[in-house]
């Protein structure tokens, strides 16, 4: 059974900074974090993500 997210629980990140919410149980955080990180070092290397569906 695979865990689900909370209704209110987000992330993202720009280029420069990474964004969650107050709805990410803590426990999660750290994977959210980790992972929305890898997105910024993937866009500074690579340039934008905006059009990464178009790519494929």
């Amino acid at each position: 059974m695979k865990a689900q997210a909370p209704d209110n629980a987000a992330a993202y990140a720009t280029e420069s900074a990474v964004v969650y919410s107050s709805g990410i149980p803590c426990r999660y955080l750290p994977a959210v974090v980790a992972h929305e990180l890898a997105h910024v070092w993937q866009a500074r290397k690579y340039g934008t993500m905006a059009h990464a569906d178009v790519a494929a």
